[in-house]
C-alpha cells in the first residue's frame, strides 16, 4: 500500500481495521512524503520539456535528481 502520509491514530475506524487486515495477510506499506511526490512530478515535467536538448541526457544522468529520495 502506497501512502503520502501515515494513517490517523484512531485504531477503531474502518480504514485502520482494513489496513491491519492487509498487514496481517502479508501486505506491506510504503510511505512517500508529499515533498518527494512533488519532486518526482517536477523532474518528470522538466524532463518532458527538455529531453530533446542535445546535452540533456548526459546532464540528467550526472545530476541524479531523484537520488536523494529513499
Amino acid at each position: 500500500m502506497l501512502r503520502a502520509s501515515d494513517f490517523p491514530p484512531n485504531k477503531k475506524n474502518q480504514t485502520a481495521q482494513a489496513f491491519r487486515k492487509f498487514r496481517e495477510k502479508g501486505g506491506r506499506s510504503i510511505l512517500v512524503p508529499i515533498p518527494d511526490w512533488e519532486r518526482m512530478i517536477m523532474v518528470r515535467e522538466f524532463q518532458a520539456q527538455h529531453r530533446l536538448d542535445p546535452s540533456f541526457g548526459d546532464w540528467f544522468q550526472r545530476t541524479k535528481l531523484l537520488s536523494a529520495i529513499p
